[in-house]
Parts: structure tokens; sequence; C-alpha cells
């Protein structure tokens, strides 16, 4: 992440005595309002994540963090951290975690028709069931495979550049692209 990302994105540093301490804190907007935020430990500490329990909506279940950004745009890509989703770019989005609650799915396919799918290589599976739900649901479906990687974060911008364009559009690819990786 660079600088830009950090001010752009709000991000605080918790307070010595907090729950928060040594943990980046990460805003998320909902129509320009303060609806949760996320800590992320940066010394190591667990767990990785810790999110706010007092807000008003603290179900991640029914957040999509960047969704007052990214639905300016015409396709979305769906990441599952909100750190993958910042490095993704402006019309990315993070679902924290790798499961998509009915909310989510339904405020995805009223908003955008084209879905990137960037779920974490762990989650693979997930992301071809996702792949399945969009497609019924009429809409045009990617996914982003990150090879040897585990996700967005791993990759170099030039790596992310190559992949998001070339993205699997069709499920069967992706099956053939783990069959063959499972056999070398």
């Amino acid at each position: 992440l660079t600088p830009y990302d950090i001010v752009d994105n709000r991000f605080m540093f918790g307070k010595l005595g907090t729950a928060m301490h040594n943990r980046i804190i990460i805003p998320v907007y909902f129509q320009g309002n303060l609806v949760y935020y996320q800590g992320r430990s940066i010394d190591g500490s667990l767990p990785k994540y810790k999110g706010a329990e007092s807000m008003t909506t603290n179900k991640k279940s029914l957040l999509l963090f960047n969704y007052d950004t990214a639905k300016s745009y015409r396709s979305v890509i769906v990441c599952e951290g909100i750190l993958n989703a910042i490095k993704a770019g402006k019309n990315a989005i993070a679902l924290m975690g790798s499961s998509v609650s009915k909310y989510q799915f339904d405020v995805i396919c009223k908003t955008w028709n084209e879905v990137y799918l960037a779920l974490d290589k762990d989650a693979e599976n997930k992301a071809i069931e996702l792949y399945r739900r969009f497609k019924r649901a009429g809409k045009s479906v990617h996914i982003l495979v990150f090879n040897d990687k585990r996700d967005i974060m791993e990759l170099s911008a030039i790596e992310y550049g190559a992949i998001l364009k070339a993205p699997v559009s069709n499920v069967y690819d992706l099956l053939k692209f783990k069959l063959k990786k499972a056999t070398v």
C-alpha cells in the first residue's frame, strides 16, 4: 500500500491502553457515514483483525468496504479483505471474509452487471460457487486466478495487471487450471 492509500482511506492508529493499541484502524463508510471499523495488528498479536463491537452496524454480513466509491464504476472487483480491496483499486469492494451474505449478494447484483471475483487462493471453491450464483443472476463474471500467490497483497503491480487483463471467464477453465496444477 502507498501513503496515498493510507490517507485516502482515512487509516488511523490505535491509542495506547485501548483494545486497538498496536493496530491500524481502517474505517468503513456507507453513504458517507462511518458504520464500522476494523483494526489490523501491526505487531503480530492475535487476533490479526479485530472489529468494532460498539458500532451500530457491527455485523460484517451487512457491510461492503469501499461500496460508496466502487458503485460509480461499471464493474466491481470482489475481494475478501480490506487491504486486498485497497490494492485492487477504486472499483474494488471487500466482503471482510470469504462468505457472501444474501444482503451482500443482492447489493452487488443490484449495483453491477460485471463482477470480478478476487477471493484468496484458499477460497477457490467458494469463488466457483459464487461464480455460479452470479451467472444464475445473469451477471458477467470473471475469476482472477493468483497462481502460486495467496492473495492480491502478494502480487506486484505488474503481476496484478497481467491477471486482471486475463481473468478466467469460464468456470470450466478454472477447473481445468486446477486439475493441470494438481498433476504437475
